[in-house]
């Protein structure tokens, strides 16, 4: 309970609360990371793009609050929006995106610094 009450160690100690701390520079430079990760390994029929988007917090008590935030736009020619977020969820760990006409946005916000490469390694072993 203690961590919850001291702001800075609070944001610092619990998952949840640095993820929607974080600034959203930070947040950019994760998703451009992933990015050249990405064109580096040349992914036949993957196309990606940063762009700034909104997180949202969830159901309880932040319904509706809007956290600015950076995505990784993706787009594969061999797969709609909804199979490949569909392939992406099937993964093991499974990685959750959401659809957004016909890209895939994975919002780096949700994703640590550490598993960046592990998220770029299973998009490009995509088929």
């Amino acid at each position: 309970l203690r961590s919850y009450l001291e702001q800075d160690e609070a944001s610092r100690d619990i998952p949840a609360l640095q993820m929607l701390c974080e600034p959203a520079e930070s947040v950019k430079a994760r998703a451009n990371r992933l990015k050249r990760r990405l064109d580096a390994a040349a992914v036949p029929g993957l196309s990606c793009e940063v762009v700034r988007e909104s997180s949202r917090a969830g159901g309880g008590s932040l319904p509706t609050s809007e956290i600015p935030t950076f995505c990784l736009r993706v787009l594969h020619r061999h797969h709609s929006a909804e199979e490949l977020e569909r392939l992406l969820r099937s993964c093991d760990p499974p990685v959750l995106a959401r659809v957004k006409g016909e890209h895939v946005l994975l919002d780096l916000r949700t994703v640590g610094g550490a598993e960046v490469a592990e998220l770029a390694a299973l998009l490009a072993g995509l088929d």
